[in-house]
Order: structure tokens, then C-alpha cells, then sequence
């Protein structure tokens, strides 16, 4: 709004503009899916998906986007679409952002929740959002009712007390070896950066996969918003 937020944030981050202070930034495990289901709620065929992506993407990203993102009847376009759209609006750009801000030197601890689906439950288990109800206190009214599972209680417990040694002292770990040991996000490591998966059990991924999808996304940030308007103007 040019008072606030005086800039797009990216470019605020890529500029190094703001208060570098420990941070958590993390996605849940099915980001796209409310967005296609509501989209597509009766789903749709692979030629529908071959069209959208083309559509959004143009005709010349279309084959790269598709062999990374290959669907057929048998293996369900709209949860295929459903991937491609979490992993392009928010599993690729929290990783974006955390390479900005651990390029600052500012500790970031990346993220992603993946809670397992119940038999018989749709496949999006973990939609978008979902991780905020498994804060602190949050999953007895919200996600503990949700489908008032075991697992879903124990990993709370959990990610509140990761996050609530975050709020304390900035870092979410005890310091002792005991329980995973959340590293902090590091732009320079090879294999594309360390994230905690809070899923059953809980681990530590090296980023290989989310890096293999990410960088084929990277010229793609901010292209339909990105305009020649700034964010500071009217």
C-alpha cells in the first residue's frame, strides 16, 4: 500500500529491506488443493490439464511444466494440478523466501506439515492453512475436533513446543540432544536446503526434492502480478 508496506515484499526481501530477525516460514502439505477443488469440484481430464497449464503458463514452458507435473486419467489431473499449484503460489516461494532471508545472516527454520489422511479421507489431508490450527493451544477446539485423531494431538504438542521455544529465545530447539533437531534453513547447502517435516515421524528433509520442483518455478515468481504498477501507487 506504499504506507505499510511500502514495496512488493520479494522485493523488499531481494533488497535486503527489512528487520532481520530469527524467523519460521513453512507451508502446509497440500497448498494447492482448495484452490483446484473449488475450481474444478467434479475434477477434470488430462486434456482440461494440459489447457490450464498452458493457459496460465504459455505454450513454451507447457512440455517442461508437464514432464515434471505428468498426469493421465489414471493418475488424477486434478491432484496433479493440485501439486503444481501448491508448489508454484507457496511450497517455491517460502523456500524463496528463506534462501532471502538466511542470505542476510538472520536464522529462518523452514517448514512443511504433511498430517496423514484417515482411510477413506480425500487425498488433501494437509490443505492450506491447516498448520495454523496445530499451534499452540489451537488443535483442541480446532484441529483435534477436526477428526479428533491421536496423531493429530501428539504432533501439536509437538509443533507447539518447537514454536513456542521459537517465541522465547528465537530459536525452536531445546539445545539438548533430545527429540529432531530443526536446523536452520541455509541458502549455500547443496542439495537446496534443510526443512523440518512435521509428519509421523518427525524429520529433517535436505531439500533435494522441493529444490528438483523449485527450480523450474523460479522465472515464473511474481509474472501475473508483477506488472509495470507498483505497489505504492494507486
Amino acid at each position: 500500500d506504499g504506507l505499510d508496506i511500502p514495496d512488493q515484499p520479494r522485493s523488499l526481501f531481494e533488497r535486503n529491506a527489512f528487520t532481520a530477525v530469527p524467523m519460521l516460514i513453512g507451508t502446509a502439505g497440500d497448498e494447492g488443493w482448495k484452490v483446484v477443488d473449488r475450481a474444478f469440484p467434479a475434477g477434470l481430464s488430462a486434456e482440461v490439464y494440459r489447457a490450464e497449464v498452458e493457459a496460465e503458463f504459455g505454450s513454451a514452458a507447457t512440455s517442461a511444466i508437464l514432464e515434471h507435473y505428468p498426469s493421465t486419467e489414471e493418475s488424477l489431473p486434478k491432484s496433479t494440478l493440485a501439486r503444481l499449484v501448491g508448489d508454484v503460489e507457496a511450497v517455491c516461494e517460502a523456500r524463496r523466501v528463506a534462501r532471502l532471508i538466511a542470505r542476510s545472516k538472520a536464522p529462518v527454520f523452514l517448514y512443511s506439515l504433511a498430517s496423514e489422511p484417515d482411510a477413506g479421507e480425500p487425498s488433501a489431508a494437509s490443505p492450506y492453512g491447516l498448520d495454523l490450527f496445530f499451534a499452540p493451544r489451537s488443535v483442541d477446539t480446532r484441529a483435534a475436533t477436526r477428526r479428533g485423531r491421536h496423531g493429530d494431538r501428539f504432533l501439536s504438542g509437538k509443533i507447539a513446543a518447537y514454536w513456542t521455544r521459537f517465541v522465547i529465545s528465537g530459536n525452536p530447539n531445546t539445545g539438548e540432544r533430545k527429540g529432531v533437531e530443526w536446523p536452520a534453513f541455509s541458502h549455500l547447502e547443496p542439495a537446496g536446503g534443510r526443512y523440518l517435516a512435521f509428519s509421523s515421524p518427525i524429520r529433517v528433509d535436505d531439500g533435494r526434492t522441493i529444490r528438483k520442483a523449485c527450480d523450474l518455478w523460479e522465472p515464473f515468481f511474481l509474472r501475473s502480478v508483477g506488472g509495470a504498477i507498483r505497489a505504492a501507487q494507486p
